[in-house]
């Protein structure tokens, strides 16, 4: 549903519908600000100052975080379209870019706390169905890029948070796994090991088995071991490298 957010007649009618929703919403989201922007133009200050305070009173009513979405402009494409009155008003602003294949997600303001680290994000194709003449439909979902996990991993790790004398060890027996099947696989780009190298490997520094154990559930939880069977894990390389750096 579109609404003209800054008519006081179309906002007072979506307060209504709010009212009769079976639970407060926490998160209203705008879609896209200038499908409910109303007859102005997204240039005149005074026009978005109405928009926004608009925003205000529909954030004040409900208690609901409000987002928007909106886009850059054509020749500014490092901002958002239109006056600069939405930016001054906003507690949080975000932007979505291409990157190296995928997306990146952007904190470009942040009123009240420190911006955000950059998330690296993939679209992940997933099946919806199928139509009337049999052909499959999908669609797609956002998912993190491993190499954001391996990001994310990497500042747990530099804040210290997650890595002692054990897990580094471990670590690096996951590195050496890696580095011998780089030298006999240049071309490999799957890496893993086996379930008995990784518990030897382990064993050679640290003789209690409970420890080995959560040494393994560690590696597992940082997103560096994926378990694919009793036998054998697979290694997210990203991870593993964002860990090795940041250790």
């Amino acid at each position: 549903m579109w609404v003209a957010i800054p008519s006081p007649k179309q906002s007072f009618w979506m307060l209504v519908v709010i009212g009769g929703l079976p639970a407060v919403p926490v998160l209203i989201q705008v879609d896209t600000l200038a499908r409910n922007f109303g007859n102005g133009s997204e240039n005149d200050s005074q026009a978005m100052n109405s928009f926004v305070e608009s925003l205000s009173r529909l954030r004040a009513i409900t208690g609901a975080c409000v987002q928007v979405v909106h886009h850059t402009g054509l020749v500014e494409n490092d901002r958002a379209r239109g006056s600069s009155a939405l930016r001054a008003a906003l507690d949080t602003e975000m932007a979505l870019k291409p990157k190296d294949g995928g997306i990146q997600l952007e904190c470009t303001k942040q009123k009240d706390a420190m911006e955000f680290v950059p998330v690296g994000l993939e679209l992940e194709v997933v099946p919806m169905g199928f139509d009337d003449d049999g052909e499959e439909i999908t669609s797609c979902v956002v998912i993190p890029s491993a190499a954001t996990e391996g990001a994310t991993l990497a500042q747990q790790l530099m804040a210290g948070q997650r890595v002692g004398k054990n897990q580094r060890h471990g670590l690096e027996v996951v590195r050496q796994a890696v580095a011998t099947i780089q030298r006999n696989e240049p071309d490999r780009e799957l890496f893993c090991i086996e379930t008995k190298a990784l518990y030897d490997g382990l064993g050679n520094e640290i003789k209690h088995k409970q420890r080995r154990g959560g040494v393994v559930v560690w590696l597992e939880e940082s997103g560096i071991l994926h378990k694919i069977n009793s036998l054998i894990y697979k290694v997210n390389i990203d991870a593993l490298h964002a860990a090795l750096v940041a250790g």
